[in-house]
């Protein structure tokens, strides 16, 4: 097999995990009974996007293969598949990490709403720590490149919050941070965030719904996240996007595809200068400001439109419940 056939193969496979994550990001919004732009627009955001197309064509990530089962999921656990929806969440956590913290929220949401059971739980672990403890004791290598490509040491050339830390701030004002305290920072702010959000999802169980626990466990692990490349997000913007909120997606989109095309730019035309020692560390910190502020966002509006309509829920007559919960957006 040459080198060309190699190439084609991978292109047209990449080309069929686009099409496939848009086919299921359309049959997910039309199952949550999204009005038709929104049931369209995103799905052709999903495939014509130039960030989501550069995932696959000037990177070369599988991570569209991995994308295709978190929405796959999505779409499963909207339809109260909770077991095979279970299943697919689970096998793509092992696929990327990235959706690993989405997985006990999951399991406070079905248990807050009254569905989890032991097979669900089963579901929604068993996969995950078979495709992921076992290989990490025996294959050489899989250490490497689940773990370590993800929670990346010093020093750190990537889009990364820590970037301020590992080069900006030294750099500026010749404050160094030690490697440990680094590591005690990343591993607080992912505590307090993933509290946080486990209570939110507690408290208001009938007011989220799949894409919304998906969203939220993904954002909380990439917010904090010491090796964040550009592509990374994309675990988060896609299941906020099959919210079907127009106004929304286009404000959280808006940055995020302005510091991807910067991301291309600075690794594609100008990698010299990227990687150059003299260089202090803004251009990636620009950018990784960007993706975070994205993220945030999204945080945000989900945050705010749960509480909103948990708090009109409370407060309306019991011959309106039916019409006010849950409303997708």
């Amino acid at each position: 097999m040459t080198l060309a056939t190699v190439s084609w193969s991978l292109r047209i496979g990449l080309v069929i995990g686009h099409v496939a994550l848009g086919g299921l990001a359309y049959l997910t919004l039309r199952r949550m009974k999204i009005d038709i732009l929104a049931r369209l627009a995103v799905p052709a955001l999903i495939v014509l996007l130039p960030s989501f197309y550069q995932m696959g064509e000037v990177w070369f990530h599988a991570d569209v293969f991995g994308l295709v089962l978190l929405v796959g999921a999505v779409y499963l656990l909207c339809a109260e598949r909770w077991i095979t929806g279970s299943l697919l969440l689970s096998l793509s956590a092992a696929f990327k990490i990235h959706p690993i913290l989405a997985l006990p929220l999951v399991a406070i949401w079905l248990f807050r709403k009254g569905r989890l059971s032991l097979t669900i739980l089963g579901a929604l672990f068993l996969p995950f720590l078979s495709l992921t403890v076992v290989p990490l004791q025996n294959l050489p290598g899989y250490y490497g490149s689940f773990v370590q490509q993800n929670i990346s040491v010093r020093p750190s050339w990537s889009f990364s919050p820590f970037i301020l830390a590992y080069k900006v701030l030294p750099s500026l004002s010749n404050i160094e941070f030690s490697t440990l305290l680094v590591n005690q920072i990343w591993i607080l702010l992912t505590i307090a965030l993933f509290s946080f959000v486990l209570g939110f999802a507690w408290r208001n169980p009938n007011s989220l719904q799949a894409a919304d626990i998906v969203c939220l466990g993904v954002a909380v692990w990439l917010i904090p996240l010491r090796q964040l490349f550009h592509y990374y997000a994309f675990w988060a913007i896609i299941p906020f996007m099959l919210r079907g909120n127009l106004k929304q997606m286009t404000l959280a989109l808006l940055p995020f595809e302005a510091a991807c095309d910067l991301a291309v730019y600075a690794w594609t035309v100008r990698p010299d200068w990227v990687l150059s020692q003299q260089s202090t560390g803004l251009l990636l910190s620009m950018l990784d400001m960007i993706l975070l502020v994205a993220s945030i966002a999204a945080c945000v509006f989900l945050v705010l439109r749960t509480s909103i309509l948990e708090q009109r829920i409370i407060e309306a007559p019991i011959d309106r419940l039916e019409v006010l919960a849950p409303v997708p957006s």
